[in-house]
């Protein structure tokens, strides 16, 4: 891919929509003593389907029809499909519009175009300023071939995303077809 600039980078995150692809996430607070952070392991299958796996024991499926809670002691609670998906990972790091990085009036931080990108390969990071609290500044590191966001740094709040398949295999057709029977229309019984 050619050299982006930064008003090129937006259009690209904001239209970003994932096929398959699956790997793990993680939130952590690296100055924080009593904010625990969260990690798990995701599968996003085509059309809206998403299965992810806490490393709590919780699990979340998602379908264009209904939702499903599992917690760790098996109870499920069905829910309605989610309008929208959460601006948290791993949803905002393989979706970037869902993310609150992209200088949104709903956002809390923007690409700061006053500074210049560093790129490596297929790995462009960018500086983020604070929306809120302007001298605040983080980075944000974006896969520009598979047009997720690799990483967030802001200093308070560290969220990684490795990406390990980008094809479907036996394993996961098996799960998309679990996936689909175990979450019902939401108010079907």
């Amino acid at each position: 891919m050619e050299p982006l600039n930064h008003r090129e980078l937006l259009v690209l995150l904001e239209q970003s929509e994932p096929g398959f692809l699956a790997g793990t996430f993680a939130t952590v607070f690296p100055r924080s003593v009593d904010q625990e952070g969260e990690a798990g392991a995701f599968t996003c299958f085509d059309g809206g389907f998403w299965d992810v796996r806490y490393d709590t024991g919780r699990r979340t499926l998602l379908t264009p029809w209904g939702s499903l809670t599992v917690s760790p002691e098996g109870s499920e609670d069905h829910g309605p499909a989610m309008a929208d998906r959460p601006r948290v990972p791993p949803w905002s790091l393989v979706v970037p519009r869902c993310s609150t990085f992209l200088g949104r009036a709903c956002d809390s931080w923007q690409i700061d175009a006053g500074k210049p990108m560093a790129g490596q390969g297929d790995s462009l990071t960018v500086v983020l300023t604070s929306l809120e609290q302007p001298s605040a500044t983080g980075t944000l590191t974006v896969d520009t071939r598979l047009r997720v966001i690799a990483s967030v740094d802001l200093g308070h709040v560290v969220q990684t995303l490795t990406i390990d398949r980008t094809s479907p295999g036996a394993a996961d057709a098996a799960a998309f077809r679990k996936l689909r029977i175990a979450v019902r229309p939401f108010g079907a019984r």
